[in-house]
């Protein structure tokens, strides 16, 4: 009897601990996933947004000569 209800003393503590490390573990990765997506959003505000591009030039009236032309 006394061998009983130690071991089953024995089960629920075993039952309570292991629920306790998962537990843990799963908040630690729950901490870790919240960490990677801030600094990825951190990044991507900090990253320079893409210089737009010039707005092409008018035409004018110089045009290049070849060597010896007027």
């Amino acid at each position: 009897m006394a061998f009983g209800i130690l071991f089953l003393l024995f089960i629920v503590t075993t039952g309570w601990w292991l629920h306790s490390r998962w537990s843990a573990l799963r908040q630690a990765q729950e901490a870790r996933r919240e960490a990677e997506m801030l600094y990825v959003f951190e990044a991507r505000s900090k990253a320079q947004q893409p210089v737009p591009a010039a707005p092409p030039t008018a035409p004018s009236d110089f045009y290049p000569t070849l060597p010896g032309k007027p």
